[in-house]
């Protein structure tokens, strides 16, 4: 529209060149009101908007959410950072104590084990010793039947004699 505006305008163009001034510049008014209005309506019919205005806009869109999830994601980080250099602090500690007591506990059951065999040696002996005690006091007790038998049959005689 601005392309036919112009032609038209060269060729006007003559005309004004013979009228007086002031009908020019009342002319340039009525152009210039005209080629308002004509441009008003032609984007109030457009009403919508568009596309390289939809992806403009969509483009800015993304971009603001990108930088607000950039600075949820450092946020995030630096309570993860701080979470693991604490816990790094303190599982290496206990680390290092649990190890003590780990060394001191493996010592300790070396130890018993030890001191296991031992006792192990000495109830074996003992098992032995209460087995052959009891042998004993069978054969001792049937030694003793035998006398107390002896006994009982050398009193009769004597008091029957």
């Amino acid at each position: 529209t601005i392309r036919i505006l112009s032609r038209r305008l060269r060729g006007l163009s003559a005309f004004f060149r013979y009228c007086v001034p002031a009908m020019k510049t009342a002319w340039f008014t009525i152009f210039a009101l005209a080629t308002c209005s004509l441009l008003g309506k032609a984007e109030a019919a457009d009403g919508k908007d568009r596309a390289i205005t939809k992806v403009v806009k969509m483009l800015e869109a993304m971009l603001e959410k990108s930088k607000a999830d950039g600075d949820a994601d450092r946020k995030t980080f630096a309570k993860f950072l701080c979470y693991c250099n604490t816990n790094k602090e303190e599982k290496t500690s206990e680390i290092k104590s649990l190890s003590t007591d780990i060394d001191a506990l493996e010592t300790k059951i070396e130890e018993l084990k030890g001191s296991t065999g031992v006792l192990s040696k000495d109830v074996a002996k003992l098992k032995a010793d209460m087995a052959d005690n009891k042998l004993a006091r069978e054969q001792a007790t049937k030694q003793r039947m035998k006398e107390a038998s002896a006994f009982g049959d050398l009193d009769k005689d004597s008091t029957a004699a």
